[in-house]
């Protein structure tokens, strides 16, 4: 994985291809936003392996970032126990039309266990609403989780 500052100039990487600590395996894209999307965009990130053969508890999701007024960041998630899905995206009630919505950056929303628990891989989703041309900017998604 590799960050970059808003103009564009590399900053840091971390992680690298393995099954081991600090290593992704078979990572997919992470989609972009698009710079001219009105309304509500949508970024899709990579597949997450957590390493753990009989799966593991996602607990809670947040982000960090800035939240300009009238925007919001809110997320879907989606695990299974195959690296290639099924992805069914879900929210906070455990459909697929409802969203978890941290109150803004650096907020901890707790994850629905009935969906996620004892999947290995999990991905999610982060829906964009937008104000004009303004869009919450993330900087970081943190999914806590244990074995």
């Amino acid at each position: 994985v590799q960050k970059f500052d808003s103009n564009g100039n590399f900053l840091l990487k971390w992680g690298s291809q393995g099954v081991a600590d600090g290593q992704f395996n078979a990572p997919r894209g992470l989609e972009q936003v698009p710079a001219n999307c009105i309304g509500s965009c949508v970024l899709t990130s990579s597949i997450f392996d957590s390493g753990v053969s009989g799966g593991a508890a996602l607990n809670t999701i947040m982000w960090q970032g800035n939240q300009p007024a009238g925007t919001a960041a809110k997320f879907q998630i989606a695990s299974s126990n195959s690296s290639s899905g099924p992805w069914n995206y879900l929210g906070s009630d455990g459909s697929g039309s409802s969203y978890y919505t941290p109150a803004g950056p650096n907020v901890q929303v707790k994850i629905r266990s009935a969906d996620h628990n004892n999947k290995r891989y999990f991905r999610y989703k982060i829906f964009f609403d937008v104000s004009g041309a303004i869009v919450s900017r993330v900087d970081d998604v943190i999914l806590n989780w244990s074995p």
